[in-house]
């Protein structure tokens, strides 16, 4: 289910000169929903080496279009820069999230979303693209932080779990911190199954603890 990893297959298939290959790997990434340029355009290379000539002019409207919807959102995102600089984030959050919903590519947009979104108490909405961030690039501290301060806010013991976990080769002592705190708790509560769950991801961690 991972689109990145078929539409790197579609471009290497590509590469390779097997376009019906090629075709078929970049129809699952979109279909997974990757709208990026390089997937639309390796698609339509690959129907027009095979000469079909119907989805060749499909594939080049459709990648004409996301063309022009990426330099619209690009824009929209500016307009949301100039009033977070202004101090408007609310506004800037509303900006933000117009352009991440043009071009859901736009790496820009979502931080902006999941930055404007924190400071301004839409922490779902920041949590949700700090998460889109870690789809498209897996490791990302910074999407990590966010995603971690995002379920703060919200105080969700679980999603804070994860996202402790992951905070851990960037900040061990809070992760180790917060997940001994959320086990503790876990135990006192007699919930043994996220007691074990929490400890096991503390000695993933330190596991020197007695």
């Amino acid at each position: 289910e991972l689109r990145q990893a078929w539409a790197g297959l579609g471009f290497a298939r590509l590469e390779q000169g097997r376009p019906e290959e090629a075709a078929a790997a970049s129809e699952k990434a979109i279909a997974l929903g990757a709208s990026d340029e390089l997937v639309l355009r390796t698609r339509w290379e690959a129907y027009r080496q095979l000469g079909d000539p119907e989805k060749t002019a499909a594939a080049q409207a459709e990648l004409e279009r996301v063309g022009r919807l990426a330099e619209e959102a690009k824009a929209v995102y500016n307009e949301g820069v100039a009033l977070a600089k202004a101090g408007d984030h609310a506004a800037a959050f509303a900006k933000f999230q117009e352009a991440a919903g043009m071009d859901p590519g736009l790496r820009a947009a979502q931080l902006g979303v999941a930055t404007s979104g924190l400071k301004t108490g839409r922490s779902a909405e920041a949590l949700a693209a700090a998460e889109a961030m870690l789809a498209a690039e897996p490791g990302s501290e910074e999407a990590i932080r966010i995603r971690y301060n995002a379920a703060l806010q919200l105080a969700d013991e679980d999603r804070i779990v994860e996202a402790l976990s992951d905070l851990a080769p960037f900040e061990p002592a809070v992760a180790r911190d917060g997940l001994w705190t959320l086990a503790l708790h876990s135990y006192n509560a007699d919930d043994r199954a996220r007691a074990k769950d929490r400890l096991t991801r503390y000695l993933a961690i330190d596991p020197e603890h007695p």
